[in-house]
């Protein structure tokens, strides 16, 4: 028996030997060697004495090797929870706590910036707190934005949510996963805040929908009017209450908005005075005078209404009305629509008028010579002087007067349009001649075309007022003699 290994069946032989009265030296020896075997721990196969064990030990090795394995990738949460569960397995595992104390370390140095990152951000706070409101006039510049177009209607445009599917789900719980998933789909991860008014104990009715690929501004709508529920989109969130109307209308509130006299005409068509177009109508137009009166109050209440009705400003639910008194616009509507009425007036009142008035002054081309006064005076010198002044579009001409004084002839030239009384001749005898000027290329006027001229001087023709071939203007000319002559002229008033 101890031959074939089975030691124990051999040491009860030998026992049962022993109780026969066998004392040999040889039974002695192989109980020793029994014993020595029976003892040793590696003659037996742990898989016999401890299988819950060996099937344990291979679980925690699949768990160690998942751990190690998050650890390298950098998943150090997913390892942490793997070596958790090593350690629920096997409380003593020395690899699950070493790997346990190393991700502590390496999430505790990155946690330790967290301290270093809030005392920036308050620093930051501080800072910004320093910076002192501003006032801007935007009246004249950018479009002023309403409290109502606030960026939670933006969001509620831009968030797609791929589907939705609420089978038999309360609508308190319904609008909890819009708002959750409003946060996950919104590309800035910050969403949209929906908040119930109603008491879930009394009124919660169940949405049966399914949508696909659409914003959670038309979910919500289609969600509400399921349930004939409504939502109002405020600044900062969207409420929602039960309708008062059948389509899932919200309450109806009353606001004023001041519209000019311009806006009027251009929304209905009709004049100040006459009766309505069928066209578009000029606000700057006089009233027609075959009109005998204009619109009634009543017509431009109609007229208004069917312009918002038509520009998507729903009158048919039930409390919407609208009234106008001359100066501003009563309107009784839902939250929605009166944001769209915000933005349709505020694009119109935009239009600027500009009122120009002009004046228009006649003058005839003789009027500016009744402006002046004439003016004389008495010159006595030793020196001869010559004065221009400008003449009209007539002919120039001159003349010429000798006198005779004492046995002395003396010549004056006169140049001019208008020759009567250009000279006085005193107490002697005098002798005129009269005639038609000639200008020459130096700019002189002369009596004679015959008579000599200076080197690459020539004679252009006639002189006339006006402006000669060069752009020059021609003025007549006075030669005045010492002590004998007066001086004539005309001067325009300032």
């Amino acid at each position: 028996m101890a031959a074939a290994g089975d030691a124990k069946a051999a040491e009860a032989l030998l026992e049962e030997y022993r109780v026969a009265g066998g004392r040999s030296k040889a039974a002695n020896a192989l109980a020793a060697s029994l014993d020595k075997q029976i003892s040793n721990p590696y003659e037996l196969a742990i898989q016999d004495i401890s299988p819950e064990y060996v099937a344990q030990s291979k679980i925690v090795r699949d768990l160690l090797t998942r751990g190690r394995a998050q650890y390298l990738n950098g998943d150090y949460d997913g390892a942490a929870a793997t070596f958790k569960e090593v350690e629920a397995r096997d409380a003593n595992n020395p690899e699950a706590k070493l790997f346990q104390t190393r991700i502590a370390e390496i999430l505790g140095g990155i946690h330790a910036q967290n301290q270093y990152k809030t005392r920036g951000q308050m620093l930051t706070e501080v800072d910004q707190g320093w910076e002192r409101p501003k006032v801007f006039d935007v009246s004249t510049g950018s479009e002023i934005a309403d409290a109502g177009d606030s960026s939670t209607q933006r969001k509620l445009s831009s968030i797609i949510i791929p589907q939705v599917n609420f089978s038999g789900m309360e609508l308190t719980r319904v609008i909890e996963t819009l708002s959750e998933l409003s946060v996950e789909y919104d590309p800035e991860r910050v969403g949209v805040n929906i908040v119930v008014l109603f008491n879930r104990e009394q009124s919660n009715p169940r949405v049966n929908i399914s949508l696909r690929n659409l914003n959670l501004d038309r979910i919500l709508q289609f969600v509400t009017q399921q349930v004939n529920f409504a939502y109002d989109v405020g600044a900062d969130a969207v409420t929602v209450a039960p309708s008062d109307g059948l389509d899932g209308t919200s309450n109806t509130i009353t606001e004023f908005f001041p519209i000019s006299r311009a806006t009027v005409i251009r929304l209905t068509g009709f004049r100040d005075v006459g009766g309505s177009s069928g066209g578009p109508v000029d606000p700057f137009a006089a009233p027609s005078a075959s009109s005998s009166s204009g619109p009634s109050a009543s017509d431009e209440v109609e007229a208004l209404q069917s312009f918002f009705q038509s520009a998507g400003v729903n009158f048919d639910i039930p409390g919407a009305s609208l009234a106008f008194d001359g100066e501003q616009l009563i309107i009784t509507q839902s939250r929605r629509n009166l944001e769209r009425m915000r933005v349709i007036l505020r694009n119109y009142n935009e239009v600027k008028q500009v009122e120009i008035e002009a004046k228009f002054l006649e003058v005839a081309q003789g009027d500016l010579d009744e402006l002046g006064f004439n003016y004389t005076f008495n010159r006595y010198s030793e020196q001869t002087t010559t004065t221009t002044s400008p003449t009209s579009a007539v002919p120039v001409r001159f003349l010429t007067t000798t006198v005779n004084d004492d046995g002395v002839a003396d010549n004056t030239t006169v140049f001019g349009t208008n020759l009567s009384g250009s000279i006085s001749t005193g107490a002697g005898t005098a002798s005129s001649t009269e005639g038609n000027a000639w200008r020459t290329s130096f700019g002189r006027l002369i009596t004679d075309p015959t008579e000599p001229l200076a080197v690459n001087e020539t004679i252009l023709g006639l002189a006339t007022s006006g402006y000669d071939t060069d752009g020059q203007e021609i003025s007549s000319t006075v030669q005045v003699q010492e002590g004998s002559s007066t001086m004539g002229g005309r001067t325009l008033a300032a």
